[in-house]
């Protein structure tokens, strides 16, 4: 900006001085006609009244009074997170700021989270603006900000936030129908929380007895498979931790029971493995040096398409060796 000074009337020489707010900035002699100039490169600052004088030795004499006023464009504005750092509870308030460092009238700040905009500030220069959010998981986000005062919106640099969920309380399920099992299965324990932030540990107890953990790095649930015999009857219960508070499941009771697989009926030609026959009694004889268990069936279907054995059949087990035969009827009169 040139500011020139110029007396109409008056001898030389002159000396013109040139003023802000009542300060000195500069002065400058002239012999002839024609004034003088002065040149300031205008910052924020230089807003204000300025004037001039010019003296010959016969008094000085001001001029009239000029208002200057110096728009300055918005700077790239600056996000801050309160609390500050890039991780926060569910549940926290969390205060984001935005703030220009330099510009001139009002300023209006927008913020955003991606690239959709939350909400709308108005504030004075050099003041900035907040806004405050309580936060729930589907926060986590990148979230950033621009500021405007007419002359073109200057955006921020974008700020992670990650919004950590305390784990729920687990569910625990057992790959076994009806929470049964037979020595020799093996019975996939299942774990899952339905909320939590990753990574979660799950691990697994019988009782109190811890039985194994399993981690999810990703979320999700875990599993853990035993070989079970009848000593692993008892009740079962997992729990989920992911730094911020173990949560631990109902608990689960699981019995194991019955015939091992081993001395199960084969596969028949179809392919399908019959369920081992439901017996009231049982006794063990000796036919040619091998012992015999016979079975007195009452439960079973009658399929015999399968070969599966009828209500009231025999069904011998040769001891040690698998699969079984029927006698059909054989049993009826026992």
């Amino acid at each position: 900006m040139t500011l020139h000074c110029e007396a109409w009337r008056g001898s030389a020489p002159i000396l013109y001085q040139f003023f802000h707010e009542g300060a000195l900035i500069g002065e400058m002699e002239a012999t002839s006609s024609g004034g003088r100039s002065f040149s300031v490169s205008l910052t924020a600052e230089h807003s204000g009244r300025y004037h001039c004088t010019a003296d010959n030795g016969l008094g000085a004499q001001p001029s009239k009074a000029e208002l200057l006023s110096v728009t300055v464009p918005v700077s790239r504005p600056v996000l801050t997170l309160s609390p500050p750092g890039a991780r926060a509870l569910e549940g926290d308030v969390m205060t984001l700021h935005c703030e220009a460092q330099r510009g001139s009238a009002q300023v209006q700040y927008i913020f955003y989270r991606e690239d959709v905009p939350l909400t709308s500030h108005w504030a004075r220069s050099g003041a900035g603006a907040s806004f405050h959010l309580t936060l729930l998981e589907e926060h986590s986000a990148n979230y950033s900000c621009t500021a405007d005062n007419g002359f073109g919106p200057q955006r921020s640099e974008a700020v992670s936030l990650w919004v950590i969920v305390p784990v729920s309380r687990p569910v625990l399920t057992l790959g076994a129908p009806g929470a049964r099992a037979v020595p020799g299965d093996v019975l996939q324990l299942r774990c899952e929380a339905p909320r939590g932030s990753p990574p979660i540990l799950y691990r697994f107890y019988r009782g109190d007895v811890a039985l194994g953990s399993s981690p999810a790095p990703s979320g999700g649930g875990a599993s853990l498979n035993l070989s079970v015999t009848e000593e692993h009857s008892g009740n079962y219960s997992c729990e989920a931790d992911n730094g911020l508070g173990a949560q631990r499941s109902e608990a689960v009771t699981l019995s194991v029971t019955g015939v091992p697989p081993r001395e199960r009926a084969p596969a028949d030609r179809r392919g399908a493995v019959p369920a081992a026959p439901a017996a009231r009694h049982h006794s063990v004889y000796s036919v040619s040096g091998t012992n015999v268990v016979i079975l007195f069936v009452f439960l079973s279907p009658a399929l015999p398409d399968r070969g599966l054995p009828e209500l009231g059949d025999c069904v011998f087990l040769a001891i040690g060796s698998p699969g079984y035969s029927v006698i059909p009827g054989a049993c009826k009169s026992l």
